[in-house]
């Protein structure tokens, strides 16, 4: 279990796995997230996620998409709005996101860089 006791996600067309790195949280998805409404699932994860890493005063959250096939807009429109978040939380209080994306898959090379725009500085693509 992770730092923050927050359990994986398994779906029948995706999993997510939270695990801890050194200051902070890794959430590696994987498979192929289509939902209609991604916002159930997504947003409590994230919330979760975000309140966690706030009150433990950790500085980093690692999103690791390697292994995601697809994202469809809406779901990435729910990463991009806690993403925005972070404007309104304390400077102390902020942590950096780091995406870990594949570069040999053509949504990620085209739609993650554009999350790096929203909060400048906050945001890098590795």
């Amino acid at each position: 279990m992770n730092q923050l006791n927050i359990a994986d996600i398994e779906s029948e067309t995706f999993s997510i796995n939270v695990t801890d790195v050194n200051n902070g949280i890794c959430i590696k998805i994987l498979g192929d997230i289509d939902l209609q409404d991604p916002k159930p699932p997504l947003n409590g994860l994230l919330e979760k996620l975000y309140t966690g890493i706030i009150e433990k005063g950790l500085k980093e959250l690692v999103y690791d998409f390697k292994e995601l096939t697809y994202l469809n807009s809406t779901s990435i429109a729910v990463f991009a709005k806690w993403i925005i978040q972070l404007s309104t939380i304390e400077e102390d209080k902020r942590f950096v996101i780091k995406i870990i994306m594949n570069k040999d898959i053509t949504w990620q090379e085209t739609s993650l860089p554009t999350l790096t725009y929203l909060v400048p500085g906050i945001v890098t693509i590795q």
